[in-house]
């Protein structure tokens, strides 16, 4: 494990050249979103959605989980991706769930998650009492809006109990918690390079990138990391379709996936092992997301399992081959360079020799 700066100071340069640090910000943000999103909406089928509330029929639960992940998210995110993440996650959940859908309570959370992200974190920033004063204002400015929206569009008493949710769910919480994060995380700065996680030495560290909680600096292999994205947004996205259209995917069109999908990420790392060209981070990035996908679906194959067993074996086949020729074609490249190395050292002695004679 390496905790140093030189590795990130390394990498915030390879971000800052040209656009990637533009790449990297809607990246981030994106994931952010997607991340929240999924928490938000299996906790809310897991436990009980927040616009539950409004449903005479479900039995009223005054601590809601998922309430209490969108206030502490949207306040680490920020007010943008709060409010998208509220209003998408409510939206995807009564899609998939109501028979009628109640549009305000798009609106309604997502304004909640909205507004607890404009008092966004920052280092070091719990760790004295103003600045948990004025979160838990600002919480109770926003309980106190959708109060007043919900008095609107249903009537006082759901109104009433969403704010006593919001009351038990995140104002008395969502403090301590922020302060322990704070606390555990943003003490100091820690950069943690694992090549457990990185999969590549330091001198590589330009295949990583890097998620930043408080001031801790976690590394990760980039090609890896879109590959668990990729797993995940295809998990979550088939999940929603089944829900919502009651309909799976076919075996052949699972088998198309698999077969496509990681042909990108074969050419893109074959052609960097083989020296012609140097993968970016967004290549590694979108080829590991591809196969994530296509990892997914393999479960969906069913009866085409033995000829998905062959299409692997040539796919790792290649892998291996190309691997080979990579290892030869550095080898050649070293030897021709230690030999030029070697036929100046002896320019260098005869030149000497000359002199000295």
């Amino acid at each position: 494990m390496h905790e140093n700066t030189e590795i990130h100071d390394q990498i915030c340069k390879i971000y800052n050249d040209g656009e990637n640090s533009i790449v990297r910000t809607i990246f981030l943000n994106l994931l952010k979103i997607f991340l929240i999103v999924i928490l938000y909406f299996y906790l809310s089928e897991r436990y009980m959605a927040v616009s539950a509330v409004s449903n005479p029929g479900i039995g009223y639960s005054p601590f809601i989980p998922a309430l209490l992940v969108l206030g502490f998210l949207s306040v680490l995110a920020g007010s943008i991706p709060g409010f998208l993440s509220g209003f998408l996650g409510e939206l995807l959940f009564q899609v998939s769930f109501y028979m009628e859908l109640k549009p305000h309570w798009f609106f309604i959370i997502g304004i909640f998650g909205g507004i607890c992200g404009i008092y966004k974190y920052r280092p070091q920033k719990y760790q004295i009492l103003k600045p948990i004063l004025y979160t838990i204002s600002i919480i109770s400015i926003a309980s106190l809006i959708s109060l007043f929206l919900l008095t609107i569009f249903e009537n006082f008493e759901v109104g009433l109990r969403f704010f006593l949710q919001i009351i038990l769910s995140v104002i008395i919480i969502l403090p301590p918690s922020l302060y322990t994060y704070d606390r555990f995380l943003a003490r100091k700065e820690r950069h943690i390079y694992h090549e457990f996680l990185t999969h590549h030495p330091p001198a590589s560290c330009d295949h990583t990138f890097y998620l930043q909680f408080g001031r801790t600096y976690f590394y990760f292999c980039t090609r890896c990391s879109g590959f668990v994205i990729g797993a995940l947004f295809s998990t979550f996205s088939t999940y929603i379709i089944t829900l919502i259209f009651n309909i799976t995917i076919s075996p052949e069109i699972a088998l198309l996936f698999c077969i496509i999908l990681p042909i990108p990420g074969l050419i893109d790392w074959g052609t960097q092992r083989l020296l012609l060209r140097k993968s970016t981070t967004e290549s590694r990035l979108l080829t590991g997301f591809l196969i994530g996908i296509a990892l997914h679906y393999i479960s969906f194959t069913e009866q085409y399992a033995g000829f998905l067993l062959l299409i692997i074996i040539i796919d790792f086949t290649v892998f291996f081959i190309i691997m080979q020729l990579g290892y030869r074609k550095e080898l050649r490249i070293w030897n021709e360079e230690m030999e030029k190395l070697n036929s100046d050292l002896d320019d260098d002695e005869v030149q000497l020799s000359s002199k000295d004679s």
